[in-house]
């Protein structure tokens, strides 16, 4: 039996475009969204936001001249920070999960590479338990490494 994923009873359904690009087929859909808005039934949907993994891409500038909320993040920038190759298939659901919560409000932005690497210094150092005055020596070694 086939379940609709729209029930009209709850509000319109709420769409959060992923854009890589120009975002084009979503802006479609947003002028679908206008058209339909004026007309006596409304529109079934609404698009309340976008996330673009290139930040000067068209369409970070096509949501913020139309006032959609939007969350931008380099892709290639994350992969850098990272050291790892763009085919990197464990890097990119990484960064697909951290899209999700960063969209979602889960965590307020995404992790640079001092923050990777403060993380490593505090699993170093949960495992091994230095001294506490060698502890800054410890992570500077980490941080050079």
């Amino acid at each position: 039996m086939l379940k609709p994923i729209l029930n009209p009873a709850r509000g319109k359904l709420r769409v959060l475009g992923y854009c890589s690009g120009s975002g084009n087929t979503l802006w479609k859909a947003y002028e679908l969204q206008k058209e339909m808005e004026k007309t006596a039934e409304g529109c079934p949907f609404e698009i309340v936001g976008i996330f673009a993994d290139k930040t000067d891409s068209k369409a970070v500038a096509t949501a913020q001249a139309n006032g959609v909320p939007c969350v931008a993040v380099d892709i290639r920038q994350y992969y850098a920070e990272r050291n790892k190759p763009l085919k990197d298939r464990e890097v990119r659901a990484e960064f697909d999960r951290e899209v999700l919560e960063k969209v979602f409000g889960f965590i307020d932005g995404f992790k640079n590479k001092d923050d990777l690497l403060e993380d490593e210094c505090d699993k170093f150092i949960s495992i091994y338990k230095p001294e506490p005055e060698v502890v800054p020596y410890v992570k500077n070694f980490i941080k050079a490494y």
